[in-house]
């Protein structure tokens, strides 16, 4: 009685739990590739483009007309320092009073 029970309920079940654990594995392997193939290129964000595109024009020193017109941008704001423009920063960086007025 045990022996049919074994063959008739027990196998059938390790089976199927055998065909689905091979079927979950080979699922999760198809996944991993499939994330691999298309994930995008960590090095490359396109947000950034633009503004490297200008840093390089503030880094080069043959291009001194923007050098220029930065630096004159910044006195007219008063030649002070960027964190006393934002209250935040103002604060993260403990400036006094005087130095931002």
């Amino acid at each position: 009685r045990d022996k049919l029970i074994r063959q008739m309920e027990v196998t059938s079940v390790e089976s199927k739990l055998k065909m689905g654990s091979i079927g979950l594995a080979a699922l999760v392997v198809l996944g991993i590739g499939t994330y691999k193939a298309v994930a995008p290129d960590p090095g490359f964000d396109p947000r950034f483009a633009e503004s490297e595109l200008r840093l390089m024009d503030l880094n080069n020193p043959a291009n001194e007309g923007v050098a220029e017109r930065e630096a004159e941008r910044l006195r007219s704001r008063g030649n002070k320092p960027a964190y006393c423009y934002s209250r935040y920063y103002k604060a993260m960086a403990g400036a006094d009073n005087d130095m931002c007025k």
